[in-house]
């Protein structure tokens, strides 16, 4: 298996599957794939490399491609056969013969290209063309903002207002009733007048 960005998005979807099904299955196959991306320096590195062109948001076509290839120099450390066994084994537990598509699948198809297309007068035509795809990606990407909020639409909120009042108010007697409505019903004044009264 050559292209890691597959390995990763497969284990991306078991993640999510146990999440949702509360299959404790699939999050142990997920802590596996995290303890062996964590143990395996090539698979650690190819993370880090996929990741990083993922995430890359760079206009200037030159710094783009000194950023490509200084990425893909990284796992010049590892011979092609070392890759694709760390990757074989990494798979095993996921993939699955059938294809099927996902996002970002060219752009991990194209780095896994420029990691093991051995660069030949027949190659080069391969290689410009994958790195120009990659440098056309990076050129594009915008820069992922994660919303930590969590959006409601207002006919929620005004239910779960509702419902979070009268759990409150709900104790309260006849007079303490009246004393919260003139309060919320009146003007700054009468608001002054009631808690003056009350209070004393």
């Amino acid at each position: 298996m050559q292209n890691f960005g597959k390995i990763t998005n497969a284990f991306n979807g078991v993640l999510a599957e146990g999440l949702v099904t509360k299959d404790t299955n699939n999050k142990q196959m997920f802590k596996k794939y995290i303890k062996s991306i964590k143990e395996n320096e090539a698979l650690k590195t190819q993370f880090l490399v996929y990741n990083n062109i993922e995430n890359k948001v760079e206009t200037n076509e030159f710094k783009a491609n000194l950023f490509l290839q200084e990425n893909i120099a990284l796992l010049n450390k590892f011979s092609r056969e070392e890759l694709l066994e760390a990757n074989k084994k990494l798979a095993e537990p996921v993939l699955t013969e059938s294809e099927t598509s996902y996002p970002n699948q060219k752009l991990h198809e194209d780095i896994a290209t420029l990691i093991f297309t051995e660069k030949n007068a027949k190659t080069i035509d391969v290689i410009v063309e994958a790195t120009a795809n990659i440098i056309d990606y990076m050129k594009n990407n915008t820069v992922k903002e994660v919303k930590e909020a969590i959006e409601l639409p207002n006919s929620m909120l005004s239910t779960i207002m509702v419902e979070k009042y009268n759990e409150k108010y709900a104790n309260l007697d006849e007079s303490e009733k009246e004393v919260l409505k003139t309060l919320i019903d009146s003007d700054d004044e009468k608001k002054k007048e009631v808690y003056s009264s009350t209070i004393r």
